[in-house]
C-alpha cells in the first residue's frame, strides 16, 4: 500500500513538473511572437529577403533600402 502511494505521488509530481515546464516554454514562445517589429524594419526584411533571392540587384536594394529609412 505504501509503495503504491508512492508511485501515485511520484506521477503526479511528473505531471506536475511537466506542465509547469510547458507553461513556461508557452509564455517564452508567446512573447517572442508577440513582439511588435516596426513597418520600416519588415520592409527592410523584405528587401534583403528579395536581394537574396536576386529579385533585385544591388543597386535596388541600397537604393530602396535608403528610400525605407
Amino acid at each position: 500500500m505504501l509503495l503504491s502511494s508512492a508511485i501515485f505521488l511520484g506521477g503526479l509530481m511528473l505531471v506536475v513538473a511537466l506542465a509547469l515546464v510547458a507553461a513556461v516554454v508557452r509564455l517564452i514562445t508567446s512573447r517572442r511572437a508577440s513582439r511588435a517589429t516596426s513597418p520600416t524594419d519588415q520592409a527592410c526584411d523584405i528587401l534583403g529577403e528579395r536581394y537574396l533571392r536576386g529579385e533585385i540587384t544591388t543597386r535596388e536594394y541600397r537604393d530602396r533600402r535608403h528610400a525605407v529609412r
